[in-house]
């Protein structure tokens, strides 16, 4: 899993290629020439603190 942070959001953008483009699914900023790198345990911790706590 990659990760771009957004530089203008400065939201994480997590994907599982690095091929094609790459917009911001917060703010629809194009990520695409902006370095990618290995997303490792960020995914988890990201999604359990965005998505899991709101119900």
């Amino acid at each position: 899993m990659l990760k771009k942070i957004c530089s203008q959001c400065s939201i994480p953008s997590f994907s599982s290629t690095d091929e094609g483009p790459w917009i911001c699914p917060n703010c629809q900023a194009d990520l695409t020439n902006l370095p990618s790198e290995d997303a490792g345990r960020d995914v988890d911790s990201f999604v359990r603190s965005d998505f899991i706590g709101k119900k």
